[in-house]
């Protein structure tokens, strides 16, 4: 357990919002050294009916693949929600709740019926991988920002890859479009990025992504 973590502190800009990793620097920054202690998985559809509708070979990749948002706790009891946001061509993030359990948005994860829960820890619905990530510490946070891929995308934040380095040695990537060409919200880790893509990325820090907001590159966010 680390004794010696920050408490953080949300602004009202933050209240029941979600934004780009841009826009969240202070608040990914304060993730840093902290033990993850949770991760949910909120898909669309149950992971049976997944695992049938799509022809899922291994059924322990769903909590990877399965669309829908992931909610990570941290051990101050900080619960950050991530997704993706087509129309940001992004990552986007938000506090789902706070360090005394306090909820920030109208509707939180948890509490919607439209959408099915599955753990990191499942035996039958998650990788070994993710069962590592359980108990890992946060050593480092960087965002993947892709380059535009046509015209229409020259006006987003296209900050398409949220990765967290951990104690265990792996970088897990928040992902949106960087497996494939579809506009998708994945788990995986760095090795599963093609070299096509991969030379589409630049890889920012925090401190990088902080000079960004400074400058009002990219700083947008969603409700």
């Amino acid at each position: 357990m680390n004794s010696g973590y920050t408490r953080i502190i949300t602004v009202d800009f933050h209240q029941g919002k979600s934004g780009i990793p841009s826009d969240w620097t202070g608040v990914l920054r304060s993730l840093l050294n902290l033990r993850i202690i949770g991760a949910t998985r909120y898909g669309w559809w149950s992971p049976e009916v997944f695992v049938q509708k799509h022809n899922i070979v291994d059924a322990k990749t769903t909590f990877s693949q399965i669309p829908g948002p992931v909610a990570i706790e941290v051990e101050t009891g900080l619960v950050l929600g991530i997704a993706n946001d087509i129309k940001l061509n992004s990552i986007v993030v938000w506090i789902e709740k706070d360090e005394v359990g306090g909820t920030r948005r109208e509707q939180p994860l948890n509490e919607r019926k439209d959408l099915f829960p599955v753990d990191a820890l499942s035996s039958n619905f998650a990788s070994d991988c993710w069962h590592r990530v359980i108990d890992a510490s946060i050593e480092s946070i960087s965002v993947y920002v892709r380059r535009p891929q046509n015209v229409l995308y020259e006006n987003r934040p296209n900050q398409a890859g949220l990765c967290f380095r951990l104690s265990t040695g792996e970088k897990l990537i928040f992902a949106h479009s960087l497996q494939s060409d579809m506009e998708e919200f994945v788990l995986i880790s760095d090795t599963a990025i093609s070299k096509r893509v991969r030379s589409e990325l630049r890889e920012l820090s925090l401190d990088e992504l902080t000079a960004l907001q400074a400058f009002g590159v990219g700083r947008r966010s969603v409700d």
